[in-house]
């Protein structure tokens, strides 16, 4: 199986567990959004109001939780999507041979070139700047 089939098969599993685990929050939170309407109703409010308020808020939770489990798969997707392209980047580089780090092939001899070395530094102290006195010769006596 290749990579991409096996990281298919496993965001099978992680989007399966996570639906699982987001019915259950979905649930328990829809249990504990009830207990004050439930109140409610033992304290006079009207049923068919309270009923009313019920599955409003039960649309609301099924809304929100569904579009996160949405998004979740729709991520899974993308990722295993990415996987896909990898593995057969990684194959066509296999078969290319070697590369520099900007996918350009390289030859055998440009490999074994030693970066040339500047003997200026990249970044050099500002005229008068402490950095630049920290350079200066420690026999030099300051001007004064």
């Amino acid at each position: 199986m290749s990579f991409a089939g096996k990281a298919g098969k496993f965001n099978d599993l992680v989007q399966a567990s996570f639906r699982n685990a987001m019915d259950a929050v979905e649930s328990l939170h829809q249990a504990t959004a009830e207990i004050p309407l439930d109140v409610l109703k033992e304290l006079g409010y009207p049923d068919d109001k309270a009923e009313t308020l019920k599955e409003s808020h039960r649309r609301i939770l099924r809304i929100v939780y569904g579009g996160i489990c949405s998004a979740q798969e729709d991520l899974g997707d993308l990722v295993v999507k990415q996987f896909g392209e990898l593995g057969q980047f990684a194959s066509g580089l296999a078969e290319s041979g070697p590369t520099s780090t900007t996918g350009v092939q390289r030859s055998k001899a440009s490999r074994k070139t030693p970066l040339a070395k500047s003997s200026k530094p990249a970044i050099q102290a500002a005229p008068g700047s402490s950095a630049q006195a920290a350079k200066a010769p420690k026999h030099a006596k300051a001007a004064g």
